[in-house]
């Protein structure tokens, strides 16, 4: 190779330059090549020639037209200097795409997990909340109904009249016959047995209902009334009743007496009972009020519910009384205060336990107890303290009375006032 034939290259990387012998075997071609190094049909264009110096910013480089021109083995080596660039910017392009859809891989799972957890959350707000919700509208209504029955209580002073009692029982009853039905006809078979069931009730009622009654009456009756809506002391202007009274505050008592028994038998006295308490002139207590001894007013705590009269309960709230309590007897125009000083149970046929001697005036009440049975009888025995006890007269024992054995108090049921038993 001649002397002419040697060029001078750019070294890469350097702003010197070196006269290269290129080999003799290779051989010059004259066409370029594309990035596959393949031959193509496009004319030769010059390469354009690269700054020897790095260029600084804002720089202009300025070629002459007498710059040397780069032969085919720059070309060469300038396409495949570029080719690696281009390489390996794909290969970094790729490993980058490559990480970043890794990247949106992992933000749509930890997104789709986030939206699954939320969901969850929501779910379970929802349910607490509704929970908590119908918690606070069941506790809100109870409290609600709460107040509506204190009001209530508050209105009625917690004491209902006999008409309320009345309607309630015939509620409930009326409730338990429906049920009751409805029963029997899905189960037709108990037709017998329910019957059974219905006619020992009836007879029980029919011949224990005074027991049931007195219970009823006892809690309907307005006992803790006030005493000034029904007492008024001995000495008031007001007119006394000409007809005889026993009057008992405590318990919201005042009945007509029955006086001028003189057969002391049960029936009699039963058929006596109908219209009032009865002055009882047992041996040794035939006082009236006004006299010194024992007078002894006889009543009803329970009697059958379908007996005729108005006094089947007239005391069937005896047993509230306690000493220091005051009642009244009004007799002959007079209102005479007795302060109750014992109280006793006896049984019926402890008759001489009335008889409390004549140095004093006494008023002895006696009912059946407790209320609704006949095994005991309860006296309560007060003593005059108005008008002047000292001012009494004498009893007057009468022999037209019958001795009694024991104390009455044994009214008849409806059945035994049918069978007549």
């Amino acid at each position: 190779m001649n002397e002419q034939d040697n060029e001078e290259y750019l070294i890469p990387g350097s702003s010197s330059r070196k006269v290269i012998q290129p080999p003799e075997a290779t051989p010059v071609v004259n066409y370029p090549y594309d990035r596959t190094h393949q031959p193509t049909s496009h004319p030769v264009q010059p390469a354009p020639i690269k700054p020897t110096k790095r260029m600084k910013d804002n720089q202009t480089v300025t070629y002459s037209a007498d710059a040397e021109p780069m032969t085919n083995t720059t070309r060469l080596q300038n396409h495949i200097y570029h080719d690696a660039q281009l390489a390996a910017g794909q290969i970094l392009s790729a490993e980058r795409r490559q990480a970043q859809e890794k990247q949106k891989e992992k933000q749509a799972q930890d997104l789709a997990r986030q939206r699954y957890h939320q969901a969850w959350q929501n779910y379970y707000q929802k349910y607490y909340e509704n929970y908590y919700i119908a918690a606070l509208q069941e506790q809100q209504a109870r409290f609600a109904k709460q107040q509506a029955a204190v009001a209530d209580s508050r209105q009625n002073d917690g004491v209902l009249d006999q008409g309320e009692v009345q309607h309630e029982l015939k509620s409930e009853v009326l409730e338990k016959v429906k049920e009751t039905a409805e029963q029997a006809k899905r189960h037709w078979w108990f037709w017998p047995a329910i019957s059974a069931v219905v006619v020992a009730l009836v007879f029980l009622f029919l011949q224990y209902n005074s027991v049931v009654m007195a219970g009823v009456v006892s809690f309907i009756s307005p006992g803790d009334s006030s005493t000034q809506t029904i007492i008024v002391g001995s000495g008031s202007n007001q007119p006394i009743s000409t007809s005889p009274h026993v009057i008992i505050p405590k318990i919201n008592v005042n009945a007509p007496v029955v006086y001028g028994l003189t057969d002391l038998s049960e029936n009699n006295v039963q058929v006596a009972l109908r219209n009032g308490p009865v002055h009882y002139p047992l041996a040794g207590a035939t006082a009236t009020p006004g006299q010194k001894g024992n007078t002894v007013i006889l009543g009803h705590s329970s009697a059958d519910v379908f007996a005729p009269g108005d006094y089947k309960f007239i005391f069937v709230q005896l047993n509230r009384l306690a000493q220091g309590d005051l009642f009244y007897l009004d007799y002959g125009k007079t209102r005479y205060a007795y302060k109750v000083v014992d109280i006793k149970s006896l049984y019926p046929n402890q008759i001489d336990q009335v008889n409390l001697g004549s140095s004093k005036a006494y008023a002895t009440l006696i009912t059946c107890d407790p209320p609704g049975s006949i095994a005991k009888r309860l006296l309560v025995i007060g003593e005059q303290v108005s008008p002047d006890p000292n001012r009494t007269g004498e009893s007057q024992e009468t022999s037209d009375n019958k001795p009694a054995k024991q104390i009455v108090g044994k009214p008849k049921t409806l059945l035994e006032s049918i069978f007549g038993k």
